[in-house]
């Protein structure tokens, strides 16, 4: 656990676990911030006032990027400049099944947050 280290001013949280998150709340310093990052995080349960009125600390919600940096990313993936493979956890084919599945999937906290859906081929001129 986290009973053993230091208080500290920032933590954050990646993994989306309630049991890491509250941990990491409750270890912050007075005045402490939690970042939440996890898209999978869907529940805390906490004590408002022992966990964050009292000591002041702050929970913050943070987007692991916006929509400009998603256009630019894939810019930079078509061009070879970067090789975002190593970040897919896995392909599903488009079709309404297949990523309304994988919607399900994020909700019930999959470990597979990313998921590329991959279009068809274009198809040959005529």
């Amino acid at each position: 656990g986290l009973e053993g280290l230091p208080a500290g001013d920032v933590a954050r949280d990646f993994a989306g676990q309630e049991a890491t998150v509250a941990a990491a709340l409750r270890r912050l310093a007075t005045g402490g911030r939690l970042v939440v990052v996890a898209i999978n995080l869907r529940q805390l349960t906490i004590d408002p006032y022992a966990d964050v009125l009292g000591r002041e600390r702050r929970i913050v919600g943070c987007s692991d990027h916006t929509r400009d940096e998603l256009v630019e990313l894939m810019e930079l993936a078509e061009r070879g400049a970067i090789d975002p493979s190593g970040a897919v956890n896995r392909r599903i084919p488009l079709s309404a099944t297949a990523v309304n599945a994988a919607l399900d999937d994020l909700e019930s906290g999959t470990v597979d947050l990313r998921t590329v859906i991959a279009a068809p081929a274009a198809l040959p001129q005529a």
